[in-house]
Protein backbone atom coordinates (compact mmCIF):
# COMPACT_ATOMS: atom_id res chain seq x y z
CA UNK A 1 0.00 0.00 0.00
CA UNK A 2 2.92 2.48 0.93
CA UNK A 3 5.24 1.69 -1.48
CA UNK A 4 1.88 2.38 -4.43
CA UNK A 5 0.98 5.27 -2.27
CA UNK A 6 4.51 6.85 -2.41
CA UNK A 7 4.92 6.21 -5.93
CA UNK A 8 7.72 3.35 -5.32
CA UNK A 9 6.45 0.70 -7.84
CA UNK A 10 3.89 -1.71 -7.38
CA UNK A 11 2.62 -3.11 -4.51
CA UNK A 12 3.49 -6.84 -3.58
CA UNK A 13 -0.44 -8.05 -3.80
CA UNK A 14 0.61 -10.68 -1.18
CA UNK A 15 2.03 -8.97 1.09
CA UNK A 16 -0.85 -6.15 0.85
CA UNK A 17 -3.84 -8.96 1.23
CA UNK A 18 -2.03 -9.87 4.36
CA UNK A 19 -1.25 -6.36 5.76
CA UNK A 20 -5.26 -6.04 4.91
CA UNK A 21 -6.19 -9.16 6.71
CA UNK A 22 -3.95 -8.31 9.65
CA UNK A 23 -5.84 -4.58 9.80
CA UNK A 24 -9.17 -6.50 9.44
CA UNK A 25 -7.86 -8.65 12.48
CA UNK A 26 -6.73 -5.73 14.88
CA UNK A 27 -9.72 -3.62 14.28
CA UNK A 28 -11.90 -6.43 14.90
CA UNK A 29 -10.54 -6.71 17.98
CA UNK A 30 -10.62 -3.03 18.96
CA UNK A 31 -14.21 -3.26 17.65
CA UNK A 32 -14.94 -5.79 20.52
CA UNK A 33 -12.47 -3.99 23.44
CA UNK A 34 -14.42 -0.60 22.55
CA UNK A 35 -18.26 -2.07 22.81
CA UNK A 36 -17.63 -1.81 26.66
CA UNK A 37 -15.26 0.98 27.24
CA UNK A 38 -15.00 4.30 25.63
CA UNK A 39 -11.08 4.14 24.73
CA UNK A 40 -8.31 0.70 24.19
CA UNK A 41 -7.74 1.10 28.05
CA UNK A 42 -10.28 2.39 29.68
CA UNK A 43 -12.68 5.00 30.00
CA UNK A 44 -9.46 7.85 29.81
CA UNK A 45 -7.21 8.43 26.76
CA UNK A 46 -3.96 6.99 26.78
CA UNK A 47 -0.53 7.15 24.68
CA UNK A 48 -1.86 3.77 23.47
CA UNK A 49 -5.35 5.27 21.88
CA UNK A 50 -3.18 8.66 20.60
CA UNK A 51 -0.40 6.31 18.72
CA UNK A 52 -3.21 5.35 16.76
CA UNK A 53 -4.25 8.67 15.31
CA UNK A 54 -1.83 9.63 12.67
CA UNK A 55 -2.57 6.24 11.25
CA UNK A 56 -6.46 6.53 11.57
CA UNK A 57 -6.16 9.98 9.89
CA UNK A 58 -3.76 8.10 6.96
CA UNK A 59 -6.35 5.46 6.36
CA UNK A 60 -8.39 7.11 3.82
CA UNK A 61 -5.88 8.15 1.39
CA UNK A 62 -5.38 4.54 0.97
CA UNK A 63 -8.85 4.11 0.16
CA UNK A 64 -9.53 1.71 3.12
CA UNK A 65 -11.75 4.22 5.59
CA UNK A 66 -14.54 1.77 5.62
CA UNK A 67 -12.45 -0.40 7.43
CA UNK A 68 -12.92 2.13 10.00
CA UNK A 69 -16.55 3.22 9.15
CA UNK A 70 -17.85 -0.71 8.82
CA UNK A 71 -16.79 -1.09 12.78
CA UNK A 72 -19.26 0.92 14.78
CA UNK A 73 -17.65 1.00 17.91
CA UNK A 74 -13.74 2.02 16.02
CA UNK A 75 -15.98 4.36 14.06
CA UNK A 76 -17.20 6.31 17.57
CA UNK A 77 -13.52 6.06 19.02
CA UNK A 78 -11.77 7.51 15.76
CA UNK A 79 -14.24 10.21 15.91
CA UNK A 80 -14.35 10.77 19.64
CA UNK A 81 -9.97 10.63 19.29
CA UNK A 82 -10.31 13.27 16.05
CA UNK A 83 -12.43 15.57 17.72
CA UNK A 84 -9.98 16.29 20.47
CA UNK A 85 -8.59 19.77 20.10
CA UNK A 86 -5.26 18.82 20.53
CA UNK A 87 -5.48 16.56 17.00
CA UNK A 88 -7.54 19.49 15.49
CA UNK A 89 -4.40 21.81 15.56
CA UNK A 90 -2.69 19.10 14.37
CA UNK A 91 -4.41 18.53 11.50
CA UNK A 92 -4.55 22.40 10.97
CA UNK A 93 -1.03 22.68 11.05
CA UNK A 94 -0.76 20.16 8.82
CA UNK A 95 -3.31 21.67 6.05
CA UNK A 96 -1.02 25.31 6.27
Amino acid sequence: MFKQFFGLGEADTAEMRKSENDLKEVLDYYDQVLASQQYLTGSKVSLVDLFHLPWLHFLPRLGIENEILSRKNVAVWCERLEQRATWCKVVQEIAS
